[in-house]
């Protein structure tokens, strides 16, 4: 019935793949149920482009999320933004490069807005690091109805076990923000639209 990308960086995996999440309303409702999210990806540069079999499933639906390729070949883990009324995020796992999801789960450690964030594979061992480290950016702060209504408060999350627990969070900016951006930079530090 409707579908549009997620607002954001797409994901390019080892295998040349590209890829982007994609929200999808499956019927001819408008609640956050009715929708879900598949993985859109090109094995050719762009030039065809083809729409996963599967999707994760909960009983929030689908939101904005976005992707990281983990270090096994294939296996790539989304984080989808919140419909409430639980605020936290939501992380689900493929085995299969996108083509199937296992059920998505709340990730109790990462609070989060009803806002889109973003998450990149920061350093992994696969390319000469000490450490796998898996970096999210969200909004702590969900939507309300008060003078400060919109998402805030951009935190840091940091995950060193490809996406099962997530520590060390560090607001960024204490204050309204949303649909924040992540960027490796060539000298290795992090650029960040918040």
């Amino acid at each position: 019935h409707a579908a549009f990308v997620s607002s954001g960086n797409g994901l390019q995996l080892r295998n040349g793949r590209i890829m982007f999440v994609i929200n999808v309303r499956e019927s001819s409702q408008k609640t956050a149920a009715s929708f879900r999210n598949y993985v859109m990806y090109s094995d050719d540069g762009g030039h065809k482009w083809k729409v996963s079999r599967g999707s994760p499933k909960n009983y929030q639906g689908g939101n904005e999320a976005k992707i990281v390729e983990l270090n096994q070949d294939g296996h790539l883990l989304m984080n989808i933004r919140p419909n409430g009324p639980v605020w936290k995020r939501l992380l689900s796992r493929s085995y299969d490069y996108g083509e199937n999801w296992t059920e998505a789960k709340i990730q109790n450690d990462l609070p989060s807005s009803g806002s889109n964030g973003d998450m990149i594979y920061y350093t992994s061992t696969l390319n000469g690091y000490d450490k796998n480290r898996l970096i999210t950016l969200v909004d702590a702060r969900p939507y309300s109805s008060g003078a400060n209504g919109g998402p805030g408060l951009p935190t840091f999350y940091i995950s060193y076990d490809e996406g099962y627990t997530w520590s060390n969070s560090k607001c960024m900016y204490n204050n309204n923000a949303g649909y924040s951006s992540l960027a490796i930079l060539k000298d290795g530090s992090i650029g960040i639209l918040a």
